[in-house]
């Protein structure tokens, strides 16, 4: 079954199957990339996870150099969004995650986080955390 990704177009964004060599050709081929996830049980839906086994493959996103792996993708910086109802108890599982993942295997070593938290919180305004969080995000 291919993956269901959201693909950027000059207009916008649409819904699109892709296989697996396509899902691997669209990280870390542009200067930057961005990953959006919502923050769940301490990491990501496992969907991003299972994408992420996907495109770190040997040859095409990495390749070893003296018993060690080494990042051949081109972007410089990747951007992680994510959004919980409460606070992020801990960065480790999942910004650490994909942050390992970028410096260790795609050699993208510029990896930020931003994130809007606490937007179920009952005397949260769900709208500024979001407004606020939205400004830290690059232009694309």
């Amino acid at each position: 079954m291919p993956f269901r990704i959201w693909v950027r177009r000059k207009n916008g964004f649409s819904q699109s199957h892709a296989s697996c060599m396509s899902l691997r050709k669209g990280l870390g081929w542009s200067k930057r990339d961005h990953i959006a996830a919502p923050y769940w049980d301490l990491s990501f839906p496992a969907i991003l996870k299972q994408y992420l086994e996907h495109v770190c493959v040997v040859g095409l996103t990495f390749c070893y150099e003296n018993d060690l792996p080494k990042g051949l993708c081109r972007a410089k910086k990747l951007y992680y969004v994510t959004t919980a109802g409460g606070r992020i108890v801990s960065e480790e599982y999942g910004f650490g995650y994909v942050k390992a993942l970028a410096n260790n295997f795609f050699g993208i070593h510029d990896c930020r986080l931003i994130k809007a938290e606490n937007l179920d919180m009952f005397d949260s305004d769900a709208d500024l955390i979001m407004k606020k969080a939205c400004l830290n995000i690059p232009k694309l």
